[in-house]
């Protein structure tokens, strides 16, 4: 479920007994469910006829505003009798429930980055957190401009609609997001900033509607040395924008495309970024935007800057050892010393 959705569904009792029976059942809530989920209704009772089946609707609900922890399964346990015997328990039935409290709802609320200025103010922004960012004109003239679409791999994606010098990027650092869609594999579109030499990795979580949940690995390079990581491939080379008195004023730097596998089989429902450790040096991964290879616009997994969403218990660390730091020739403030 997605936040302020309710999903219902059917808790079905066959009686195998050679007479007929009454079985109740209630909805056994415990005292650490999260308050913004609900069973309507929490009890009922079935009477089911000898080698009949019979069957009642339990509707789940997510508040809209709930925060906290993400829901267990929902427990139903079950009393039986018959004529002239004593009630007895029946065992109980579960309902799987995938829900993220908290989540967002739509791509654009995980901005937090400024990572695109015009050339004429580039201090509005700093993709790498001390001075430097991608220059609004150099993307434009590659066809990246506020709101444009742009098409790689058989996949559309739509570049942020973001004026320079606001938040266009997510930096990632393990937000949820509930998006739901199908298709061979997720795009995603991004830059490691002011990373080891060979960019920063980590662990995407991918959460499907049967309940299983996959880890897919996501690398991204340095944007500085346009170098993709093995299984990536540069989508844009442009001039960085720096103040004027930088020594390096037109230096290359690069966006890079991954292709996320997934079972085309399966609607994935959440999925997030892994948590991104921030020592002096180093940024955590920025991406601009993703969306699957889903054909129908109602399966867009994405039509903004982006994150991926996740399972919050899953989430990962990555790169507690960092390799030797090489320097570059900017002042930036997060660079070693």
């Amino acid at each position: 479920m997605a936040a302020g959705e309710s999903e219902s569904s059917a808790l079905r009792v066959t009686n195998r007994a050679a007479r007929a029976i009454t079985v109740d059942w209630t909805y056994n809530r415990t005292p650490a469910a999260n308050p913004g989920f609900t069973v309507s209704p929490p009890t009922g009772t079935l009477t089911i006829a000898a080698g009949e089946t019979a069957s009642s609707t339990v509707t789940a609900s997510a508040r809209a505003d709930a925060t906290g922890p993400n829901p267990r399964d929902a427990r139903f346990d079950l009393t039986a009798t018959a004529a002239g015997q004593p009630t007895i328990r029946a065992g109980s039935a579960t309902l799987g429930v995938i829900w993220y409290p908290g989540a967002h709802s739509s791509l654009a609320t995980t901005l937090n980055n400024k990572g695109i200025t015009d050339d004429a103010d580039p201090t509005t922004g700093a993709f790498d957190g001390g001075e430097a960012s991608f220059s609004a004109q150099g993307l434009a003239a590659v066809g990246l401009t506020p709101g444009a679409t742009v098409n790689h791999d058989g996949l559309t994606f739509t570049w942020p609609d973001a004026t320079p010098g606001e938040p266009d990027n997510t930096a990632t650092d393990g937000q949820v997001l509930a998006l739901t869609g199908q298709g061979a594999k997720l795009g995603v579109l991004g830059s490691a900033c002011c990373a080891p030499t060979g960019g920063q990795s980590g662990t995407v979580f991918v959460t499907y509607d049967d309940g299983s949940i996959v880890q897919i690995p996501l690398t991204f390079a340095d944007w500085y040395f346009n170098d993709p990581a093995p299984g990536t491939e540069i989508f844009a080379t442009v001039p960085w924008n720096v103040p004027a008195e930088h020594p390096d004023q037109d230096h290359p730097v690069s966006i890079y495309y991954s292709a996320l596998p997934l079972d085309s089989s399966k609607t994935a429902r959440v999925r997030h970024p892994p948590e991104q450790p921030e020592p002096a040096h180093l940024r955590p991964r920025h991406r601009l935007t993703m969306r699957s290879d889903a054909t129908s616009p109602s399966l867009l997994l994405a039509l903004d800057p982006f994150t991926i969403a996740a399972l919050n218990a899953h989430r990962v660390r990555q790169l507690k050892e960092l390799p030797a730091w090489t320097e570059r020739p900017s002042p930036s403030r997060l660079h070693s010393s």
